[in-house]
């Protein structure tokens, strides 16, 4: 949800005149202005020396400072302006991979895209990386390859230098379950460590293969050894939930399974079920008996079982009547690992869920996990409209209420059209005197569209008392529900030019799309989109061919 969001509010603080038509400043002056106690002076000089590229070079040095800001915004900033710079911010790698190590997501994210841009000498990375695995906190290094992992198989030779050696092997393995099956080429290096001493270690093995899925199968032999014989409990739990997700057909495996769901040891029990009905999923009666174990998991003491729980019965969707009920009340667990697998459980149900979701709208205990959850479901949650209009209606009158109503007003932006009738209530929210609410009620509004031509002349009388600075927000939705409209167009074309230099992929994204429909008034912009069409994000290379497309076929014709 918050890369969604940060669309709906950059247009409030980015799009302003000055940002559109001002000079830029020499780089010294910038770099000067980096150490301003203004926080907006200090943010400005970022958004300029980013436009810079290479020019920015001079800058490195304070962008390394930048980027160890106790403030998560700057290092985002300074980040992202590294990444502009691109190659020749080399010097600023060895910080950068550091800063992946943040405890912020969003500053590891930028951290990454910046390396990437950079794409630093992988033999002057490795002393660094080591050192950080070697000494760094399991906190910090946990989510920090789990946003390595976002590199996808382009980690995967990293990782399988990892898995060779003994005093980092560990850390291979947890890279590998994160990737997933992108990290198939790793299961020769994988199979060997299922004989280590070391239990924990097999058991991450185990998992890691799971994850990785079928593209595991060269290793069905050696788990199914491992759920027959291993020592530790935990081992044998990790075997059968990786023979059930790589889907292994094999008679030793099935037999293995079988063996272990008659077994007295309940959580095995419960795990070689889910993998039975997993492997064997027109045997209705295995099927529905696993799911109805499952459930009873959810309830039981221990929390790693409880995760486990949560998360197999995503694949039970077809028993939605029976798993939903216990989803939704594993949303009040302690445990946030159970909750966000509840929470991916429910969302893979799909629509199935949504009346039961709808209703917990109104309970303070989930009302925040109802609104995460129907913004993913998206279009698919549209019989939630009327619940999340009536959750509109609530009064704010705390920070909390406030977070709400946004979350209310995003769950229905990703509903798109069929949120219609959420319109008037959308519409209250333009007299908010919180930029949060008022922003994504624009954005809501925005992608309802032609459904939400009642907004039009609230949103213009909106344009009267707004700050110029304030109104990206409320031009663009009427961009959106009026896209043929001249004055709209007139006005916010230089908004939409100037919102490609923009640090946020979305945001480059969404101002690319809305480029691409507004025909020759666009055109000062086509430059620039074909250069985005080698953008390093994907959502912003899909948006500006899409654009390039259509402004060249409109200008031929």
């Amino acid at each position: 949800m918050q890369r969604l969001f940060c669309f709906a509010l950059v247009m409030v603080g980015c799009l302003t005149p000055g940002f559109v038509g001002g000079q830029q400043a020499d780089v010294p002056a910038l770099v000067e202005q980096l150490s301003s106690a203004d926080r907006s002076e200090a943010r400005s000089a970022l958004d300029q020396l980013s436009k810079l590229g290479e020019k920015a070079v001079p800058a490195i040095p304070a962008l390394i400072d930048l980027l160890r800001s106790p403030d998560p915004q700057v290092a985002v900033y300074a980040a992202t302006t590294l990444e502009s710079i691109g190659p020749s911010a080399e010097p600023a790698a060895e910080a950068l991979l550091e800063t992946v190590f943040n405890e912020n997501p969003a500053v590891r994210r930028a951290a990454i895209e910046a390396l990437q841009a950079i794409d630093p000498d992988p033999e002057k990375m490795e002393p660094v990386l080591e050192r950080l695995l070697l000494e760094g906190d399991a906190t910090v290094i946990v989510p920090a390859l789990e946003t390595f992992a976002e590199f996808g198989e382009q980690a995967v030779p990293r990782v399988r230098d990892l898995l060779k050696r003994p005093d980092l092997a560990y850390w291979g393995v947890v890279l590998a379950g994160d990737i997933g099956p992108a990290a198939a080429d790793a299961v020769p290096e994988l199979i060997p460590l299922l004989d280590n001493p070391e239990h924990e270690l097999r058991i991450k093995v185990l998992i890691a293969l799971g994850e990785i899925g079928p593209k595991s199968a060269a290793a069905v032999p050696a788990i199914v050894q491992r759920l027959e014989s291993d020592e530790i409990m935990g081992a044998r739990y990790a075997a059968a939930f990786a023979l059930g997700s790589i889907g292994a057909k094999t008679d030793e495996a099935n037999r293995a399974l079988v063996d272990a769901a008659r077994g007295e040891e309940r959580t095995l029990k419960k795990i070689s079920l889910w993998a039975l009905a997993k492997i064997n999923p027109d045997q209705q009666r295995v099927v529905k008996y696993a799911a109805a174990t499952l459930v009873a998991g959810l309830a039981a003491d221990d929390p790693q079982v409880r995760r486990f729980a949560a998360r197999a019965l995503a694949d039970f969707g077809e028993h939605a009547d029976l798993v939903a009920p216990a989803l939704v009340a594993m949303l009040k667990d302690a445990d946030p690992e159970v909750v966000g697998n509840a929470l991916d459980a429910l969302a893979s149900i799909g629509p199935k869920v949504v009346d039961r979701i709808s209703g917990a709208l109104k309970n303070p205990e989930l009302r925040h996990f109802a609104t995460r959850l129907l913004y993913r479901l998206g279009p698919e949650a549209a019989e939630a409209v009327p619940a999340l209009t009536e959750a509109l209606q609530e009064p704010v009158s705390d920070a909390n209420d406030a977070a709400f109503r946004v979350e209310t007003q995003m769950a229905l932006a990703a509903i798109g059209p069929a949120a219609a009738p959420a319109v008037q209530e959308l519409i209250k929210s333009l007299d908010s005197d919180d930029s949060d609410i008022r922003g994504t009620a624009c954005y809501a509004l925005g992608k309802i569209g032609a459904e939400a031509a009642n907004a039009v002349g609230p949103l213009r009388d909106c344009l009267q008392h707004l700050d110029p600075a304030e109104s990206g927000p409320v031009w663009w939705a009427l961009l959106q529900i009026r896209p043929d409209d001249r004055e709209i167009i007139q006005a916010i074309a230089p908004r939409l030019i100037a919102a490609l230099e923009q640090p946020s992929a979305l945001v480059r994204a969404e101002a690319a799309a809305a480029l691409g429909n507004l025909g020759e008034d666009a055109l000062p912009a086509l430059p620039r989109l074909k250069q985005l069409q080698e953008d390093p994000d994907p959502m912003v290379r899909e948006a500006a061919g899409q654009a390039v497309r259509k402004l060249e076929a409109g200008s031929d014709s």
